[in-house]
């Protein structure tokens, strides 16, 4: 979970061009949030009404997911920000790594047999 200034605008971003699934999006005067599914990960973006601070790219979360390869291209083709392109670590994950428009790095990988 983390705090966005617009959970709508950033759970709009995660289901468009990184391909999660909304689970549950609510708001009202204090509040809102939304919880966002991408294979069996889940996130929950929020704000509360308060000053918001941005992360500025003090953030990153790993998923491990079935098949990096298609989960790359499916989200190249929604017009995800990369900041690492698709390549084979030498510690054993293919991995590649987006910003969301919040400065959290998102990193997505499987491991190498």
């Amino acid at each position: 979970a983390y705090d966005t200034r617009d959970p709508e605008a950033a759970s709009a971003y995660y289901r468009d061009a990184l391909g999660f699934a909304v689970l549950r999006n609510d708001a009202d005067e204090k509040s809102c949030f939304a919880v966002m599914r991408l294979d069996d990960d889940d996130v929950l973006l929020s704000h509360v009404n308060r000053a918001w601070t941005p992360l500025n790219n003090q953030v990153e979360v790993r998923f491990i997911v079935p098949d990096v390869e298609a989960t790359y291209a499916r989200m190249q083709s929604g017009g995800a920000e990369f900041i690492r392109q698709l390549a084979t670590a030498d510690y054993g994950l293919r991995e590649f790594v987006v910003r969301d428009p919040y400065g959290v790095r998102l990193r997505f990988a499987t491991p190498v047999p």
